[in-house]
């Protein structure tokens, strides 16, 4: 048997087991982003080539043998779950390449639960009013991505951390941890611009949101009496 037709014949049985095997590049890196309840599989692409398309799928833990396809034959490195979990249950997710017919392995990752793994994101909105010498504070929950949930139904031991400095001197930061969405910053300076950025952070598991962007206001030039003071309080001046 001559050379060239021994590198025929080697090529060829390699190729036809490729064809019959379908040996295709399994994704890589494949992790669950979530924030807010959000859950979106990402994977790196496994080639440049056009003719690689992805298959991805979902189970309940409870029903791991019965998967369900929720991206078929997308050429995008991620696929949207979110629509299809629940807040509170752990999931199984899995994704494949498929390159002309033939398909790579299912890549997994198990064990998913939204109420456990997602991250909270910063406030939806941060509002300031200035009144009587104070600045009274009404923050927004972030919006959770799963239907009918919100932060407070979801979540226990939500506490907002504020940070507030003057304006023009952001080394004197003040920290203030609270419990409620709407409250009054005391002891600051009359006619004086405060800026404040609010974290949402999730007591017992130690995580914490990336901070609202600042938002300034001046406080009212006259210094606050006691009796406005006791009031603030008890109106939550917003």
């Amino acid at each position: 048997m001559s050379t060239n037709f021994s590198s025929y014949l080697l090529t060829s049985i390699i190729l036809f087991s490729e064809l019959v095997h379908g040996s295709v590049p399994e994704p890589k890196h494949v992790t669950v982003s979530s924030v807010n309840l959000g859950a979106v599989l990402l994977w790196d692409p496994v080639t440049s080539e056009d003719n690689v398309t992805y298959t991805a799928e979902f189970a309940r833990a409870y029903n791991e043998n019965r998967y369900i396809q929720v991206c078929q034959n997308i050429r995008d490195t991620k696929c949207d779950f979110t629509g299809n979990i629940s807040a509170f249950g752990i999931f199984h997710f899995r994704v494949k390449s498929v390159r002309q017919g033939n398909a790579s392995q299912w890549v997994y990752v198990k064990a998913f639960a939204a109420d456990l793994h997602t991250r909270i994101g910063p406030p939806s909105d941060v509002k300031l009013k200035s009144r009587s010498g104070l600045l009274g504070i009404n923050i927004s929950d972030p919006l959770m991505k799963i239907k009918d949930k919100t932060l407070h139904n979801t979540f226990d031991n939500i506490l907002y951390l504020v940070s507030y400095w003057k304006n023009m001197s952001r080394e004197e930061v003040s920290f203030i941890p609270t419990s409620k969405p709407e409250f009054v910053l005391e002891n600051l300076e009359p006619g004086t611009e405060y800026c404040v950025t609010v974290r949402m952070y999730r007591a017992g598991l130690n995580m914490n949101s990336k901070p609202s962007e600042p938002q300034c206001a001046f406080t009212s030039p006259e210094p606050v009496s006691k009796g406005t003071l006791q009031l603030s309080r008890n109106v939550g001046m917003v």
